[in-house]
């Protein structure tokens, strides 16, 4: 990522822990980050925290990934959903921010960092 662009964020969960990660980062945007996109798969979660942000929103991962030209996602979701979403990311050359904690075992902490590692995100 080229750190003399504005780097542009896509939200995974919009959840109660995600608000304070919403709210991070429009203080981040002096800093040059920019969020462009929510996805929950609550539509109502995702539109409410879309209108708020003045943002784009997504009940579908992949449709997000697809559509945004996305710099990283910051996931705040379930743990269970970490691995799928942190890999359905790298796949795409998408870097990720995860929530704590990263995975529910050590094995699966390990693949999301493989995996970014051999998609180079």
């Amino acid at each position: 990522m080229d750190l003399k662009k504005r780097a542009k964020v896509g939200m995974v969960g919009c959840g109660f822990y995600a608000q304070n990660h919403l709210h991070a980062w429009v203080d981040l945007r002096a800093a040059g980050s920019d969020l462009v996109a929510v996805c929950d798969i609550d539509s109502g979660r995702a539109e409410a925290a879309a209108q708020q942000f003045g943002v784009k929103a997504y009940v579908s991962v992949d449709a997000m990934l697809d559509a945004e030209p996305l710099d990283f996602v910051d996931i705040a979701t379930r743990v269970a959903s970490h691995q799928d979403i942190a890999a359905k990311a790298a796949e795409r050359g998408i870097g990720a921010i995860v929530q704590k904690p990263l995975a529910p075992t050590l094995a699966d902490c390990v693949a999301i960092v493989e995996t970014a590692r051999r998609h180079g995100s």
